[in-house]
């Protein structure tokens, strides 16, 4: 609802479509994960503010892709994978190395917010460019996620109040939903004797990668593996750069011990992996689904006591 509807006032203010499709998407795709952490990060919980994020991350490699892949295998035809995936896995790298040495602080988010701006940038180049080259009116992400006005008067007419309406209804739920989720996630904690980190890094990042395992299944079975695969670096480069600045700038938190020294190295492996496929354009068979499926099992076996 907050996507579609934002998508519609931004068309009727004449946003260019490249910049719907980058910013909007992006942004919609990461917005659980974003307002959770955000939520977390204000409620002291960092365990759950920084592993919400990088939960997010390793379940939408090794789960969402290889559920996806399991459920119907694909093949990428997008070259524009390559440069997600080197933005995606320098990332994950950053991330990483600076959870090792340094909060994160202010200065920390303000690089992860500028490296943000620089792939936004970026991203927005290419794609005019590419509309430019190829006469289309909007990127293929877009096409493929909201469907486009039938004509030039529904696009830039029309009465602003219902859209903006919907899609503050649709963000209200988000963080409503958020809510419950970090309140009832430290409440799971505290239950069962884990850790706040343990509890981020799964349940509560499943939670907010449902809504990438749902349009990701759905690329596969359309046999659209440029957008399957697009997808997920998409909300991986959003959840690092976007989550984890955001985080820094407004509530600046401590990377939690357990997270800095085992779950930020599989989102880093994770990233690894990913990247390969992306780069190579390989084909992603149900056996390799298979594998990403059984890599995020015992990831979470390892994570949970026993």
């Amino acid at each position: 609802m907050l996507v579609r509807n934002a998508v519609k006032v931004a068309e009727r203010l004449r946003i260019p479509m490249a910049v719907i499709g980058i910013v909007l998407l992006g942004f919609g795709t990461s917005a659980p994960e974003l307002v959770t952490s955000i939520k977390a990060a204000y409620a002291g919980s960092p365990g759950i503010a920084v592993g919400n994020f990088v939960g997010s991350n390793i379940a939408n490699i090794f789960l969402v892709l290889g559920f996806a892949a399991t459920i119907a295998p694909f093949k990428l035809y997008d070259s524009d994978t390559r440069r997600d995936g080197w933005i995606m896995f320098a990332s994950a790298l950053l991330f990483t190395v600076l959870a090792q040495v340094w909060p994160l602080d202010r200065a920390v988010g303000g690089s992860l917010l500028a490296m943000l701006a620089v792939y936004i940038t970026i991203t927005i180049r290419d794609a005019q460019t590419s509309m430019a080259v190829l006469g289309e009116g909007q990127p293929k992400a877009l096409n493929a996620q909201v469907s486009p006005p039938s004509t030039q008067h529904e696009r830039y007419g029309g009465n602003l109040a219902l859209p903006l309406l919907l899609s503050f209804a649709g963000l209200a739920g988000i963080v409503l939903g958020a809510d419950f989720l970090v309140h009832s996630a430290i409440s799971i904690a505290n239950k069962l004797g884990v850790s706040q980190s343990v509890i981020g890094v799964s349940i509560v990042a499943l939670g907010t990668s449902l809504p990438e395992l749902v349009t990701v299944t759905f690329a596969a079975l359309q046999r659209r593996g440029d957008m399957a695969i697009g997808g997920i670096l998409g909300s991986n480069i959003y959840n690092t750069l976007m989550i984890g600045g955001v985080i820094g700038v407004a509530a600046p938190v401590d990377v939690p011990a357990d997270i800095a020294s085992f779950d930020v190295f599989v989102m880093l492996a994770a990233s690894a992996v990913l990247l390969v496929i992306a780069i190579t354009g390989h084909r992603v068979r149900r056996l390799e689904g298979l594998g990403l499926l059984s890599a995020y099992g015992l990831f979470i076996w390892s994570i949970w006591p026993h």
